[in-house]
């Protein structure tokens, strides 16, 4: 299962991506071309998923590299941070994460570095209530928003959820996942 997990990450790292990457040499404008460093760390992380442990490290050197020399490039750096999170780097991985919420803030990244730090036992609740804001401020209601309450707000998780189901805009199913409980589901996530 964990491989599992860590295969999706990874792929979840690349495919977010991915549309950025498809097929550079055929657009025309050079202001959609993507640069060489991004591609350079696709390529990379493709070669992670049948690395063994010494080539894995090779390669993690290799993107360390590339990132050094392209420290603004914000897909090297999340292809970077997934590969750690996905590979169970976390102490490497939250720090990437923060420096890429510090550029380029989203409500999914910064979720992802919530998890992290309360899965290194760093919890910080204003990290999830963050992420409630955000949503709440974009009228958002989604798996970000719904995971940031049930890490901060039992109660009003199990109205929300309730609501959402009754409104039918998820199954009940859909929160299958938090069934597990809060150190459960973060292990599953992060190994």
């Amino acid at each position: 299962m964990n491989n599992l997990i860590r295969v999706f990450v990874i792929m979840f790292g690349f495919f977010g991506i991915a549309p950025a990457i498809s097929y550079p040499m055929q657009i025309a404008d050079d202001s959609e071309h993507v640069d060489m460093a991004t591609q350079r760390v696709a390529e990379l992380t493709k070669s992670l998923m049948t690395a063994d442990k010494n080539e894995k490290n090779e390669i993690f050197n290799r993107i360390k590299i590339i990132l050094d020399e392209n420290p603004e490039n914000i897909n090297v750096r999340k292809m970077y941070a997934n590969n750690l999170l996905a590979e169970g780097r976390y102490p490497e991985g939250l720090k990437n994460l923060e420096i890429i919420n510090k550029q380029h803030l989203t409500r999914t990244d910064l979720l992802a570095e919530c998890m992290v730090k309360e899965r290194l036992g760093k919890k910080d609740e204003n990290c999830y209530r963050k992420v409630i804001q955000l949503s709440e401020k974009a009228s958002i209601v989604d798996s970000d928003y719904i995971t940031a309450i049930f890490f901060v707000d039992e109660k009003r998780f199990s109205i929300l959820t309730e609501r959402l189901i009754k409104e039918g805009k998820f199954k009940e199913s859909d929160f299958l996942v938090f069934t597990l409980g809060k150190e459960k589901m973060l292990r599953e996530f992060f190994p």
